[in-house]
C-alpha cells in the first residue's frame, strides 16, 4: 500500500515537472519572435534629443530602421506630428510611423516559399516604396536585401536609382560602380551611370557607357537615341581654335591698369596720339613698333599675384592656392558619418574671395565629392587669411583651397 502511493507521488510529480518545462520552452520561443517590444513615443522623443549621436541625419536613418524592425505602440495625430517634427523627427522618420503605427494599413509581406531567395522579399518591399517616391524606406530595405545577397548586381542598380532620386549622386555612383563590378554584362547599369556622367556633363564617359548598353543588348532603343543625340551636341559645342587678340599682349604688361573694353569695340588709340597738336596731323594708321615708343613707360606692380581684375572701383588679385602658409586661422572641415559609412573621399577644391582684410566673403565647391562639399564651403567662410597687397596697399583676392579626406 505504502509503496503504491508513493508510485502516484512520483507520477504526480513527474506531470508537474513536465508542464514546467513545457512552460518554460513556451516563454522562450514567445521571447525569440518578439525579442524587442515597440517603440512609444516617449522613446522616439528621447532618443532625438539625445546628444550621443550629433548628426541628425545619422538619428534619423538608425531611428527609420529602429520603427520598421519594431514598430511603434502609437498612431500619429496632427499634435504628435508637429511635436516629433520640432524636436526634429525627418518627414521620411515620419512616414515611418505612420506605416507602422497600430491604426496603419501594413504593407502585404510576401510569404516567401521554398524556391524563393531570403532576400527577394525586401526587394519586393523597397521596390513597392520606390514606386510610391518613398526613397529613404526604399534604401532600408535594400539595404537588408543586400546584406542577405550582396552578390547580386541588381540590387545596386536599384539602390542607386533611389540614391539618384534623393540627389544622392555619389552614393549612386558607387552601386553603378559596384553592380558593374559584380556583373558586367548588367546593362541597366550602365544605362543610368550614362544619365549620371551626363547630368555632370561628362559627355565622352556617358557617350562610352551607352555605346556599352548598346554591345550588350543591340535592341535597346533608348540607348541608341540617347548615344545619338549625345555624339550630335559634342560635336556642336567642339571648341574651334582662335587665334589671341593682339590687345592682349599689350594688356599683360601692366595687368592693374589694363584698359577695360565693354563694348566690344576696337581698342582705343594710345592716349599720347589723341593729344597731337592740330598743325601735325597723325597718320590714320601707325605700325606696333610706334604705338609701343609712343605708349608711356608704366610701373610693374609689386605684387607676385598670376592674374588680376580691374574694375573703376576695385582690383581683385588672382592668387592661386591658398594653404595654412597664408592663413591667419585656417578651419578644417568635418567629416560627415553617412560619408564616412558610405565609403565617400578625395578632394573638394572651393573658390574663395578675400576682402581687404583677408576675410572669405564669399565660398563655392567647384570640384568633389556632393557630399562633401557643403562642409568644406562652411570651413572656408569661417577661415581668415593674411591680406594680399599690391604696391603696398591690401585689395580683395581670389584663390582656391583644396581640402582632402580619407577613411
Amino acid at each position: 500500500m505504502k509503496g503504491h502511493n508513493v508510485m502516484k507521488i512520483n507520477v504526480a510529480t513527474s506531470r508537474i515537472l513536465i508542464m514546467v518545462l513545457l512552460s518554460i520552452f513556451a516563454i522562450g520561443e514567445l521571447k525569440a519572435q518578439n525579442p524587442k517590444p515597440p517603440l512609444t513615443l516617449a522613446d522616439i522623443l528621447t532618443a532625438l534629443r539625445s546628444k550621443r549621436i550629433e548628426d541628425p541625419e545619422e538619428k534619423n536613418r538608425l531611428l527609420i530602421e529602429a520603427v520598421i524592425e519594431r514598430g511603434v505602440t502609437f498612431s500619429v495625430s496632427p499634435e504628435i506630428e508637429k511635436e516629433l517634427e520640432i524636436t526634429g523627427a525627418s518627414k521620411a522618420l515620419i512616414e515611418a510611423i505612420k506605416l507602422k503605427g497600430p491604426s496603419a494599413k501594413t504593407e502585404p509581406k510576401p510569404a516567401p516559399t521554398p524556391s524563393t531567395p531570403e532576400y527577394k522579399p525586401y526587394e519586393d518591399r523597397a521596390d513597392v516604396y520606390v514606386q510610391k517616391g518613398e526613397y529613404d524606406l526604399a534604401i532600408l530595405e535594400y539595404n537588408r536585401a543586400i546584406d542577405l545577397n550582396p552578390k547580386e548586381a541588381i540590387l545596386y542598380v536599384k539602390r542607386g536609382f533611389a540614391f539618384f532620386n534623393k540627389k544622392n549622386f555619389d552614393l549612386a555612383l558607387a552601386d553603378y560602380n559596384k553592380a558593374i563590378e559584380i556583373d558586367s554584362k548588367e546593362t541597366r547599369a550602365y544605362l543610368y551611370r550614362a544619365s549620371l556622367y551626363e547630368k555632370d556633363n561628362k559627355l565622352e564617359k556617358a557617350i562610352a557607357d551607352y555605346q556599352k548598353v548598346i554591345e550588350l543588348d543591340q535592341n535597346n532603343e533608348q540607348a541608341k537615341n540617347d548615344l545619338k543625340r549625345l555624339q550630335e551636341l559634342l560635336a556642336r559645342t567642339a571648341p574651334a581654335p582662335t587665334p589671341t587678340p593682339p590687345q592682349q599682349q599689350v594688356a599683360s604688361r601692366n595687368p592693374v591698369q589694363a584698359p577695360v573694353n565693354r563694348d566690344n569695340q576696337a581698342p582705343r588709340q594710345p592716349q599720347t596720339q589723341t593729344v597731337a597738336k592740330a598743325e601735325q596731323p597723325q597718320p590714320e594708321k601707325t605700325s606696333k613698333e610706334e604705338s609701343e615708343k609712343k605708349e608711356p613707360k608704366r610701373e610693374e606692380p609689386s605684387n607676385t599675384a598670376t592674374n588680376v581684375d580691374s574694375n573703376e572701383d576695385e582690383v581683385i588679385v588672382g592668387v592661386g592656392q591658398l594653404t595654412s602658409v597664408n592663413a591667419v586661422n585656417m578651419v578644417k572641415p568635418t567629416y560627415p558619418i553617412i560619408a564616412q559609412r558610405s565609403g565617400v573621399q578625395g578632394q573638394v577644391k572651393v573658390e574663395v574671395t578675400l576682402d581687404e582684410q583677408g576675410n572669405v566673403i564669399s565660398a563655392k565647391a567647384v570640384e568633389g565629392p556632393n557630399l562633401l562639399r557643403a562642409v568644406c564651403e562652411d570651413a572656408a567662410k569661417r577661415s581668415k587669411f593674411k591680406p594680399v597687397l599690391v604696391n603696398d596697399k591690401p585689395v580683395k583676392a581670389r584663390g582656391f583651397i583644396i581640402y582632402s579626406f580619407a577613411r
